[in-house]
């Protein structure tokens, strides 16, 4: 991906201010759409009323639906799921009108007519709503419906063991921890039971998708969501492109060790590692290949209280959220983790099922970003003069939001963090600085291999849902995170992900934000920290941080395009270099020190042993194993 000369960010926030169109269109108006017999023509003075018109119809049925889908989310509740689906049928009705739609086209293809930047953005967003429920209203029922009723089974169901049923957070401990091989094999197995219930049911919805929006001209489902949301296709296959090829060898090498460490704590050869050896049930994170001695401090830490505390020193306030927000974990209630705006006017929440550990501490860092990108609209008015309208107060797309949250969920890995907000001694803050630098390499190495799993296998899954979609799974496991899949396994495992369901085609969006947040870092560094010094990275308590965040991403919701919005914040376009020297280049595998080392020069793969009565037992630490998206 080509890359242009960074900007100062002062310079792009002033020149980003202006209406950005692209020169081919401004040379071709569209020709007016008849109807009725003679030509449309809407007027920038006809257009507002129009966007104001059908917003004012959004506000209450979106509030309700959200206020169906959290409550369904935390009861599990058949009637409660009923309920979500109904008020979810009846906001998709408005933007079923035909009329609005021919009109939001039409302006949607005429912005070089309207000079306001809000109202063209507001069309643009307007529009791409209308053309995603622009299929046929029986099918769109029937979708909802089958999508619902497969949430529902993800919700309430639980992997059995031995006739004992087992959490989420159960099966993360039990492979955190387990040496017997059979024992973790057996959970494992019972993590991908649910996919025998999931998979007959998926196939008929991604089936009943593809033939949704054929009519409209898509191949596929999944070409039809990467246009509503507004992502170009090349840019997609691009930035994997770019990623694989870059992180191929470097990931082999790291794998291989991680294999020889894994192996060895299980007492079983390298050549033995299956899926079950491994801490998260898709290897979608970073295995603790090292045991780093912080489970003790997380044992003592409330993790909201710590992440409140986290972002209080970054004047960016959560008290309120938290308040709202639902945290334990309860019976039939949805077992992952994600953030939710009920109104766009401030009642934001999130939901989580909590334990005092190092990857629940994780995740409500990355939860409560989302939430604050999604409380700090408000702040617009106060420096623009004027208020971002209530459309535009959402994230410009999943991509940005998630850049966000990853910036502050690897602070779980910051030497800095770790001694400000867990209390780790300073003795141990130092033996800890390079193993925790490799397991941040780990762990987004692991995740950006993961990701390539997941937007290869879903695009083939809407390509030809008929092809045998076990094989084809394992195939891209082994392909892009190396690892063996079991023998003579033939099950849908693919089928226990959650996001097919929930957030179609939306890893494409993971993996472009840890591409920005390294861009964000790389920013950040020269005008907040103002040092070129790559190893400068302490933004740990900095409330100048929190306000670039607040005024450069947060505040501005969705005033201008993603791809625009990465230009301004970052000072170039979208490009896979600052990733790549970060995780790939910068990472000095000749330390002794390092966890990557088969043979470490310490007993404990990296980190000097700690006096006896400090060791803690070793549990998984990782990243939220699954991040769904925002329910919009």
């Amino acid at each position: 991906m080509t890359r242009r000369r960074a900007l100062p960010i002062a310079l792009l926030l002033v020149s980003a201010c202006s209406s950005t169109v692209d020169p081919d269109q401004q040379k071709r108006i569209t020709a007016p759409i008849q109807r009725d017999g003679g030509s449309m023509w809407i007027t920038e003075s006809e257009a507002r009323p129009l966007v104001n018109g059908i917003v004012d119809k959004m506000k209450e049925k979106e509030k309700a639906w959200n206020l169906a889908w959290w409550e369904a989310s935390i009861s599990g509740k058949k009637e409660d799921f009923d309920k979500a689906t109904r008020l979810e049928l009846e906001l998709r009705k408005i933007f079923q009108d035909r009329e609005n739609y021919k009109k939001l086209k039409w302006l949607k293809e005429n912005t070089p007519r309207i000079k306001d930047d809000l109202l063209i953005r507001q069309i643009m967003v307007l529009y791409y709503k209308h053309l995603e429920n622009q299929i046929d209203p029986k099918l769109q029922e029937e979708i909802t419906k089958k999508g619902a009723e497969i949430e529902q089974l993800f919700y309430t169901s639980r992997a059995t063991v031995d006739g004992k049923p087992l959490t989420a957070n159960d099966i993360r401990e039990v492979l955190g921890k387990e040496k017997n091989s059979a024992r973790r094999q057996k959970v494992w197995e019972a993590s991908k039971e649910i996919g025998k219930l999931v998979a007959p049911k998926l196939v008929e919805l991604v089936k009943l998708r593809n033939q949704a929006v054929k009519p409209l001209g898509f191949a596929s489902y999944y070409d039809f969501m990467l246009t509503v949301n507004e992502i170009e296709p090349k840019v997609v296959q691009e930035t994997m492109e770019e990623l694989t090829t870059e992180t191929e060898k470097e990931w082999a090498k790291v794998k291989a060790s991680v294999d020889a460490r894994l192996a060895k704590r299980w007492g079983i050869k390298p050549v033995a590692m299956r899926p079950w050896h491994y801490e998260d049930v898709f290897f979608q994170e970073a295995p603790k290949v090292v045991d780093l001695g912080l489970d003790k401090y997380y044992a003592k830490k409330d993790p909201k209280e710590v992440v409140t505390e986290t972002y209080r020193d970054l004047e960016l306030e959560i008290k309120d959220i938290v308040a709202r927000s639902d945290l334990s974990e309860k019976p039939g209630k949805m077992q992952h983790a994600y953030a939710i705006s009920i109104d766009r006017l401030g009642d934001a929440r999130v939901l989580a099922n909590v334990r005092p550990n190092h990857y629940w501490t994780t995740t409500l860092l990355h939860e409560f970003a989302h939430a604050l990108h999604e409380t700090g609209y408000d702040a617009y008015g106060k420096t623009q003069g004027a208020e971002l309208p209530w459309l535009l107060r959402q994230p410009s797309n999943y991509i940005t939001t998630e850049a966000a949250a990853m910036f502050f969920e690897d602070w779980t890995l910051n030497p800095d963090w770790l001694e400000k907000y867990l209390g780790v001694s300073e003795r141990d803050r130092k033996r800890l600085e390079k193993p925790l630098k490799e397991m941040l390499k780990i762990k987004k190495l692991a995740f950006i291999r993961w990701s390539m799993v997941m937007v290869s296998f879903e695009r083939e899954l809407y390509r030809d849902p008929t092809q045998n979609l076990n094989q084809l799974w394992w195939d891209m496991v082994e392909k892009y995170q190396l690892v063996k899949r079991p023998e003579g396994r033939d099950a849908p495992d693919w089928a226990t992900k959650i996001h097919f369901v929930m957030a179609p085609v939306y890893y494409q969006n993971y993996m472009i934000a840890q591409v920005m947040t390294s861009m964000i870092k790389h920013r950040f560094l020269l005008d907040v920290l103002r040092k070129t010094n790559p190893e400068a990275r302490v933004f740990v308590g900095r409330a100048d941080l929190g306000a670039q965040f607040l005024g450069a991403i947060f505040m501005m919701g969705a005033k201008w395009h993603w791809a625009q919005m990465v230009t301004t914040v970052c000072g170039e376009i979208l490009t896979t270099k600052y990733f790549v020297d970060e995780y790939v280049k910068g990472i000095d595998e000749t330390e002794k020190e390092s966890p990557l080392k088969d043979e470490p020069a310490t007993t404990d793969g990296g980190v000097k042993p700690a006096p006896k009565d400090d060791q803690a037992p070793d549990k998984a630490g990782a990243k939220p194993g699954d991040k769904p998206a925002e329910k919009k």
